[in-house]
Parts: structure tokens; C-alpha cells; sequence
């Protein structure tokens, strides 16, 4: 990692966002499917909350940025990624080191996710980017953005991470 990336801030995106505006048009498609299907009980109703909400989080993908020099960070939700929505606030000193979560997938060959964040004080993670991978066992990309952002941050890496 480069020194200039260390002390300018840094914006990391949260997982592959733009794989979410593939997302977004689906669950409009579905959602115009129901309505004209023209069956309005509960569960059309459900179907269609539930669509809308998907939709919504996926035109609002979510940065994160890093000021080293202020010690702060940035939560941002923009519009197709570009419009700032919403904007959080949070000092470096509500977190006590860099962690991370394992989902694996159910059956042999499925999907693994790796997600990486900040572990408050509280213990209550905040994840900031996420690693999908195919293969059992430790994710090395999901383990080197870990220690980047240690490194970036000034937190420590969390025993599972060194462990890995």
C-alpha cells in the first residue's frame, strides 16, 4: 500500500456494488409482473414491499471513507452511486480493531463470504466490504483488505484474522 493512500482519505466501496443495479431492475420487473397479475392479497403485498426495499438498497450502494488525518469516518449512501443520500459520521475511537465474519455456503462448492469491518467497543461489528469465493478455507483477499485497513487505521487485526 502506498504512503499517499495512507495519509489522503480513502474510500473503500462496500462489496461489488454494481452488481446491485443488476438487482434493481429485476425486482422492478417482478414488481410490474404482480401488480398486472392483478391478485392483490397479503402476500402480494408482502411481495411488494419486500421488491421495493430490494430495489431501493440496490440504487443506494454504500462507501466508506477513511480520513486518517482526522481520525473519522464516513458512511455515504448516493444514489446509482453518485448522489449523495445519507452521510454518517463516526470517530475512530468507537472501534477497538478490525474484524471479520465467515459465511459459508451450504452445500460442497457454494459461495463463501467474507466480510470485513470495524468491531466497536461494544462488540457490535460495522462491515464495510465483503469477498465472495468459490474454495474452502481462509480468503487471502478478504485477509489482505483486513491489514490494509489495520494498517490505514491504526486498529488491530482481530485473533481470528491473525490466526488465518
Amino acid at each position: 500500500m502506498s504512503h499517499s493512500f495512507i495519509t489522503n482519505p480513502a474510500v473503500v466501496r462496500y462489496g461489488r456494488w454494481r452488481n446491485q443495479f443488476i438487482i434493481a431492475p429485476v425486482a422492478l420487473t417482478l414488481a410490474v409482473f404482480f401488480w398486472y397479475r392483478g391478485e392483490h392479497s397479503l402476500g402480494f403485498w408482502i411481495a411488494i414491499v419486500f421488491l421495493g426495499a430490494l430495489t431501493v438498497f440496490s440504487v443506494l450502494p454504500s462507501d466508506t471513507i477513511f480520513d486518517p488525518d482526522r481520525r473519522d469516518i464516513e458512511r455515504r449512501w448516493s444514489l446509482f452511486g453518485v448522489l449523495p443520500i445519507f452521510r454518517r459520521h463516526l470517530a475512530l475511537g468507537l472501534f477497538r480493531r478490525i474484524c471479520w465474519r465467515h459465511l459459508p455456503g451450504v452445500q460442497p462448492g457454494d459461495w463463501h463470504t467474507w466480510m470485513v469491518g470495524f468491531e466497536r467497543i461494544s462488540g457490535r461489528p460495522m462491515y464495510v466490504s465483503y469477498f465472495n469465493v468459490t474454495h474452502d478455507g481462509v480468503c487471502r483477499e478478504a485477509q489482505q483488505f483486513a491489514v490494509e485497513l489495520s494498517k490505514l487505521t491504526g486498529l488491530p487485526l482481530s485473533d481470528e484474522i491473525r490466526a488465518g
